[in-house]
């Protein structure tokens, strides 16, 4: 999970529906696309929670459940594009798990439902409160934020998976380059800019949690070849 700062102002049509007299639930009506294209733009096309790639089916998610706080319900800054959490899929039977809702595959908003977070990506603070390992997990370093991990299921098999590949790829291109402090750079630059098309790389926050031990690799390589 990386700081989302909300880059864009509000979009016009958002702030008009919300003007609209007597709106309740849910309904952006021809304010959808021009929100949809705001949310994509403003996230660099990454999914608020797990930064794969939103992908086809992704939707608008409430950070503020609507049933929590119904008044935040238009606010630009409550909401966030997030991937379709391979909602409606079967479970995929993984003994092995460390914790069998890994084996689900429901995770983002489609596992976090109504809840309440209190990771947020739209906090600068939010970089410090989840962290990555080669294999693929995630883990919270604070209790609560243990436990929005395992609210949104972002130790589902398949994101561990994906993870856990974008470590290892990142890695041996390093170790093929000798692992040299311009291609360390060129990582650096690659994870912190977006690209010609406005987007960050897939799993992002895997690759910016494992620059600094990359970094003291090569440097502890670099201090015995004298």
């Amino acid at each position: 999970m990386i700081h989302l700062a909300k880059r864009r102002a509000e979009p016009p049509g958002l702030a008009e529906r919300r003007r609209t007299p007597d709106l309740s639930g849910w309904d952006l009506g021809p304010a959808t696309t021009e929100v949809r294209e705001a949310l994509e733009a403003d996230q660099l096309g990454l999914c608020a929670y797990c930064n794969r790639r939103l992908d086809a089916g992704w939707r608008i998610e409430h950070w503020v459940p609507r049933s929590v706080e119904s008044t935040k319900t238009y606010e630009w800054t409550n909401l966030l594009g997030v991937c379709s959490g391979h909602s409606g899929e079967r479970p995929r039977d993984l003994p092995a798990l460390p914790n069998p809702m890994e084996g689900r595959s429901e995770h983002c908003d489609a596992s976090k439902r109504n809840t309440l977070l209190s990771l947020n990506p739209l906090k600068p603070a939010v970089t410090g409160e989840v962290k990555y390992s080669r294999s693929g997990r995630v883990e919270g370093t604070s209790a609560a934020a243990a436990a929005d991990v395992l609210t949104l299921n972002l130790n589902q098999w398949r994101l561990q998976s994906n993870r856990r590949l974008v470590w290892e790829r990142a890695e041996q291109a390093l170790h093929e380059a000798g692992w040299s402090e311009s291609a360390l750079n060129h990582l650096d630059r690659a994870v912190n800019s977006a690209d010609a098309d406005g987007k960050l790389p897939a799993y992002v926050s895997t690759l910016r949690g494992a620059l600094p031990r990359w970094r003291a690799v090569a440097k502890g390589m670099r201090a015995q070849r004298g």
